[in-house]
């Protein structure tokens, strides 16, 4: 009788998701902070570029246009005036992974090894990108672009709710991480976008 209802509590757990099992660790106060700050600012760009991401997509054609290009340029050039320069590169895809723009601070534009945010660049076939296009979820992984040249990328979809339009993704330089952050590679890994 006794193993009967084990079985029964562990199917009810499987059933319900009734918290069985291991609870997720308790991030670091750097990681919830970087959490916290990078969903907020995906659900913020996602807001803000989604009327201009929509605009391109009624185009004819698939090849990235000049208006999703500029307005991610001013949010840039607008963070610098008020003084607080934007960390990360940008990436606007749209909803068939096809990069419309591509923007970030003045050093990462000048890196001649990075060529990942070339415009009309399909990233379609990044299965990484799944939870975003698939799900509606937000995602973090790390990307190598050379050799010695590796960023954390969190991904999340546009508009943050509702039909997708595409995705915004946000992409720091390991230094960047751990300078603003104080977060390492383990750090950014032990961080859950979706939850």
């Amino acid at each position: 009788m006794q193993i009967h209802s084990i079985f029964a509590a562990l199917a009810l757990c499987a059933i319900l998701g009734a918290g069985c099992g291991t609870p997720p660790a308790k991030l670091s106060p750097q990681a919830e902070r970087f959490k916290k700050e990078t969903l907020s600012t995906l659900d913020e760009l996602g807001r803000k570029l989604l009327p201009v991401l929509k605009a391109e997509q009624t185009r004819p054609g698939n090849q990235p246009g000049e208006s999703c290009q500029d307005a991610v340029k001013k949010i840039y050039e607008k963070a610098a005036k008020e003084g607080r320069p934007l960390p990360y590169l940008m990436g606007l895809l749209d909803k068939m992974g096809v990069v419309q723009a591509y923007w970030g601070p003045p050093q990462a534009r000048e890196d001649r090894n990075l060529d990942v945010g070339s415009l009309g660049n399909d990233y379609s076939h990044l299965n990484k990108l799944d939870l975003v296009y698939d799900n509606s979820q937000v995602t973090g992984f790390e990307v190598y672009y050379t050799h010695d040249s590796h960023y954390f990328m969190v991904c999340g979809p546009v508009p943050p709710r509702d039909e997708l339009f595409g995705a915004v993704c946000l992409a720091y330089s390991a230094q960047a991480l751990k300078d603003l952050y104080g977060l390492d590679k383990k750090g950014f890994e032990s961080i859950d976008f979706k939850n």
